[in-house]
């Protein structure tokens, strides 16, 4: 079996970090990204098998990033957690062109996280 690939993208250093080591002892592989532009630039260089990526950054919003993923031929199948200190019943009102397959408000539990990485990873593998 191929290890999966993760890539988070979010300003701040210790999420990425948690989610980072949280991710690997679980057997992922794991590649950081601390903006949008930094982001979009990995997600077609690597090729992840899911993203995580945050709403809330400077330089370019999540929402943009997603837009341009899901715009892009080479990443738009890859599947998009959101990761939001938001309300997500705000994001759905505000935000319902968005494609993400699912939201993780902030703050969350590694374990839940966990598990929503590999529902997701399972049903996008079955494709």
């Amino acid at each position: 079996m191929t290890q999966k690939k993760i890539l988070i993208i979010d300003d701040d250093p210790n999420i990425v970090q948690v989610i980072k080591d949280r991710m690997e002892f679980h057997g992922y592989r794991v590649i950081g990204a601390y903006n949008g532009p930094q982001g979009l630039k990995k997600a077609e260089d690597e090729e992840p098998d899911i993203i995580l990526l945050d709403i809330i950054m400077p330089e370019m919003h999540g929402f943009e990033v997603c837009k341009k993923l899901k715009e892009n031929p080479k990443t738009k199948k890859i599947p998009i957690i959101m990761i939001t200190g938001c309300g997500i019943e705000d994001i759905a009102r505000d935000e319902p062109d968005v494609k993400a397959e699912a939201y993780i408000a902030k703050p969350f539990e590694s374990k839940a996280v966990v598990n929503i990485i590999r529902i997701i990873i399972q049903k996008y593998s079955k494709k």
